[in-house]
Parts: C-alpha cells; structure tokens; sequence
C-alpha cells in the first residue's frame, strides 16, 4: 500500500490551506519535536517517528490506517522556528496531505499541528487559542507525543 500513496503523491499539489498558519498565541517554537507523535480517531490512527540527524535535518519515519489498509512512509524534515518541513508530503488515512506540521502548546499540552488541520484547529479553540471549546478538536487534529511507559525496578 506504502508503493500506491507514494505514487498518489506524487501528483499532490497544495492545496490553499496548506498556507494557514496557527494563532501566534499557541506556536511554540522552542519545542524539541523529536521522539514519537500519534494521532487517534477510533477506527483510524497516524503516527510520526522523529529523530535528529548528525547532519541537523530530521528522519521522520511516518505511518497511518485504519479499518481497510495501512502503510508508512519515510520522509526528511527541517525544523526550524517550530515549523518542521518535510521533503515530500504525507498522507493520513483520514485523509489529510501535508508537507508542513507546526509546533503547538495549548492548555500546557505539546502538540504537532499539520498545516493542513490550523483552519479546523482555531474553530475548536477559545479565542486566546489557551484551551479547547471543542473537546474533539485535540483527538481528531493534532499529534500527541507518545509518553514512553515508566520502568520500574525489580529491587525497589
């Protein structure tokens, strides 16, 4: 499946709201992106493997499904000003195709917001973009980072 999404982006064109940009008040620039981001909505899920290169760009290794299929695909990105471009774009399940995620924090929460998404974003948002208004907003938009499960030590 990964071969037949490549091949369908390869003819992707941006579309207007590949250009929106998040509320100044919720970008958070100074965000580490690395590490892993999932997005969930029940029956579909995206998620983004990030991690720095020696060379200063970022592999971001990123997979979505859902009911019918699944697939991943690899992709280069440069971070900077807590705006991560990707080389190529990618497709969500969803659907949603972008080639732009932006650095987020809203209620005290990081997240990653694809630039596809900001228009849907600032609707679920209160008008200082400090919480949601629309509790489906997070769940349906905007990448989490995955907490990594806490270890615990046999002697303790």
């Amino acid at each position: 499946m990964s071969k037949l999404v490549e091949q369908e982006l390869d003819h992707w064109q941006p579309a207007a709201r590949e250009s929106d940009r998040p509320m100044d008040s919720i970008r958070y620039p100074e965000m580490n992106i690395a590490g892993n981001w999932t997005l969930s909505r029940g029956l579909d899920y995206s998620r983004l493997a990030i991690t720095k290169t020696d060379d200063g760009h970022y592999q971001v290794s990123f997979a979505s499904g859902g009911c019918l299929y699944n697939y991943r695909l690899k992709r280069i990105g440069d971070y900077s000003g807590g705006v991560l471009s990707l080389n190529r774009p990618v497709k969500e399940y969803f659907p949603l195709s972008y080639r732009t995620l932006y650095a987020v924090r809203i209620g005290g929460q990081d997240y990653l917001l694809p630039s596809a998404a900001v228009a849907e974003v600032d609707k679920g948002l209160a008008k200082d973009g400090r919480k949601f208004i629309d509790p489906f907003t997070g769940r349906f938009h905007l990448y989490r980072r995955e907490v990594a499960p806490a270890t615990s030590n046999p002697g303790d």
